[in-house]
């Protein structure tokens, strides 16, 4: 049996990528260490010949993080072993790519069978792909031998995989504010409120629904259910605020059929009121 052929690893400065050679970060930084003036990348040169540099650049990076979760033995569903990122974390790695470009390349690594996706996130709305080592990797790693330096080496060392990022939301502080802006604006005109959008209590109950990725639209909708519902009972109406719509009950009052549920209890239970006197009047005649 012969031993994996040994493949070649080319090393390149922050300031020579920029120049335009490309190589994957092999270990993401956080805080402010990721000021990244002279960081060291590197890719495979086997691997580049046979899909290209820009995708050897994305594998070895989620190579290396399937790798780190093998070896910490986490992650393992379907006899394979996952990572999971989303486009606006991988851009974050890679700044020199747009988020277009990055999607490019993982369809064609995913296209040539170097990767495979699935969803294993724990929330249904919650898109970001998982990936794991396709045929083709595979069959790759069986001949060759990706080249990892002495700190890659170190896999028994509890490494949490790639920071997870939400891309159904933008979470930016500045769209975040745009949102609850629509938001307030909208509620104010549809119950004839004075809410102000730059309240703390008011962001804080929006910015928890935006992160658990509910949109502009599914705030209005709320919005108008709950109008419909509540708006003409006097004593309903007063809920009509920001801390009841959008607090833990949001998911609910979005899935509600309609908005008159109340509305046709409370008719209900008028129309037995005076079925009622009606009847104890006569009785008492």
């Amino acid at each position: 049996m012969t031993s994996p052929k040994k493949s070649s690893k080319i090393n390149v400065t922050q300031s020579e990528m920029e120049g335009g050679c490309n190589a994957p970060l092999l270990f993401p930084i956080e805080g402010p260490l990721r000021l990244r003036l002279h960081m060291n990348y590197s890719f495979d040169t086997e691997l580049a010949s046979e899909i290209g540099v820009n995708e050897a650049v994305i594998f070895q990076n989620i190579y290396y993080w399937i790798r780190k979760n093998e070896a910490n033995n986490k992650h393992f569903y379907d006899d394979c072993y996952w990572t999971y990122n989303s486009i606006t974390a991988f851009q974050e790695l890679f700044d020199f790519w747009s988020p277009s470009q990055i999607r490019r390349i993982l369809s064609k690594l995913i296209k040539k069978k170097y990767l495979k996706t699935a969803n294993y996130n724990k929330k249904k709305y919650d898109r970001t792909l998982w990936y794991a080592l396709g045929e083709s990797a595979l069959s790759f790693l069986r001949n060759h031998k990706i080249h990892l330096t002495k700190s890659e080496k170190g896999l028994d060392d509890i490494v949490e995989p790639i920071p997870y990022i939400n891309t159904d939301i933008n979470t930016d502080k500045k769209t975040h504010i745009e949102c609850i802006s629509q938001v307030i604006d909208y509620l104010n005109k549809k119950a004839s409120t004075a809410y102000k959008h730059t309240t703390a209590d008011t962001q804080k109950h929006i910015k928890a629904r935006i992160n658990e990725g509910f949109k502009l639209e599914d705030f209005r909708r709320v919005i108008d259910v709950k109008c419909a519902e509540w708006l003409e009972d006097s004593k309903m109406s007063v809920y009509i605020r920001p801390k009841t719509l959008f607090g833990p009950k949001f998911e609910s009052y979005l899935n509600q059929k309609n908005g008159k549920k109340t509305d046709d209890i409370h008719n209900r239970y008028q129309d037995f009121e005076k079925t009622k006197n009606k009847l104890f009047g006569r009785a008492n005649e």
